[in-house]
């Protein structure tokens, strides 16, 4: 239900400009805080899609270039603060003034947040939604998820048989990219020193690479490099593949279909070893360049206050604020939120604060796409990724360690 309001229409006339990403999970409960706010205040959103997530970056570059800017807000990925951060307004003034109610998120949500490439503490975003790689698995073929990888691929060769294999995932570089680092990281690796030294091929980075390629190719069905998120879902809630790995779906996708082969036998863990894995926020951002920065923070802590946290997760999404997953309420009726809360705690944004972030990320994916087709040696696409990452880095690295 929309929380109770008053209307006073203190921003009548005032368009606020959104720059998104199309199909954004997010966007559907956007949309409606939107609408929700122009009712309380007057001010109008405007959403402006990209449709792809490739373009973000370069459209917001373009448009300051050109000083022409036409948005006063942005939402998508926490980590384009560590590039974008210049253009963006800091928060953390703001969030003081106004006793924004910073209790209760989750532990990534705080940690890396602040980080920016400058080694400072300052907050420019809002977070809606948080977003890990989940492990969707078959609770009456899995009694728990193995605490080491050598025991989950045990695991997986005992599940697959004749009629069955043990591991779905989709075949896009991203889910892909995921699922390396999760095995990557699990002994506590990070992806570059502390004097920002590459450290993706390191023996424990070829382990990692020579795993996964073993794991696809043994325990996952032939042609599972073309699936899509929908497809491994659907692999998964027929019965086809024990488990489901790497992908970022809404549970609501699978709580909806009682009728499958899996119906209530299923849960979620997090992978073995520390379970780190990749992290995301969905987060909110002004320009520098609106003119209109008080009603644009208004708006964006009307959508990711507590009660909208609230009505986030009745509608099976995963927002930022930790503490809303958690009333007697939601844990007896949703026994798999404390799966997908462990899967988060433990979880990392890929490359915190280095500004370099996402040209580093569509290396390690366009190198893990070769690997994987069998183009190219683990061995030799790590090292591939590493003389890539360094030049891509300032020499000598940030004047302060780089830390995960």
């Amino acid at each position: 239900m929309p929380q109770a309001r008053t209307t006073d229409r203190r921003y009548e006339g005032v368009t606020l400009r959104m720059l998104t990403l199309a199909g954004s999970e997010y966007l559907p409960a956007v949309r409606i805080f939107a609408e929700e706010f122009k009712e309380r205040t007057g001010a109008a959103i405007v959403f402006d899609s990209a449709p792809s997530w490739f373009l973000l970056q370069p459209w917001i570059k373009s448009a300051h270039a050109s000083s022409a800017v036409p948005w006063d807000l942005f939402c998508n990925d926490l980590e384009f603060q560590y590039t974008l951060w210049p253009y963006f307004l800091p928060l953390t003034d703001l969030t003081a003034k106004s006793r924004y109610d910073w209790t209760g998120f989750f532990r990534p949500v705080m940690e890396y947040g602040e980080s920016v490439p400058t080694g400072e503490h300052v907050r420019y975003g809002l977070p809606i939604r948080v977003r890990v790689p989940l492990l969707i698995y078959r609770s009456d073929l899995i009694a728990t998820v193995p605490k080491s990888w050598d025991a989950y691929e045990q695991m997986l060769a005992d599940l697959t048989s004749r009629d069955r294999y043990a591991l779905g995932c989709v075949g896009a570089q991203e889910p892909m990219g995921k699922m390396f680092l999760a095995r990557y990281c699990s002994a506590g690796d990070t992806l570059l020193s502390p004097d920002w030294k590459p450290q993706i091929n390191s023996d424990r980075g070829v382990w990692a690479l020579e795993m996964l390629l073993r794991q696809i190719n043994r325990y996952a069905p032939p042609g599972v490099s073309g699936w899509n998120r929908e497809y491994a879902i659907y692999n998964f809630l027929t019965g086809k593949v024990a488990l489901a790995e790497g992908m970022t779906p809404p549970v609501i996708d699978i709580i909806r279909h009682r009728s499958s082969a899996v119906s209530d036998r299923w849960a979620i863990g997090r992978c073995p070893g520390s379970g780190k894995t990749e992290f995301t926020s969905h987060s909110f951002f002004i320009f520098k360049s609106s003119t209109n920065v008080e009603a644009a923070f208004e708006f964006i802590t009307y959508a990711t206050n507590r009660a909208n946290a609230e009505r986030l997760l009745a509608a099976g999404d995963y927002p930022a604020r930790r503490d809303v997953w958690f009333t007697p309420e939601t844990s007896s009726a949703r026994p798999y939120l404390s799966g997908i809360a462990d899967a988060i705690d433990a979880s990392v944004p890929f490359a915190p604060g280095v500004s370099q972030w996402f040209d580093m990320l569509k290396v390690l994916w366009d190198g893990l796409t070769s690997c994987l087709a069998g183009r190219v040696k683990p061995k030799a696409t790590l090292n591939d990724v590493a003389r890539q990452w360094a030049t891509l880095l300032p020499p000598g690295g940030y004047d302060f360690p780089y830390r995960e």
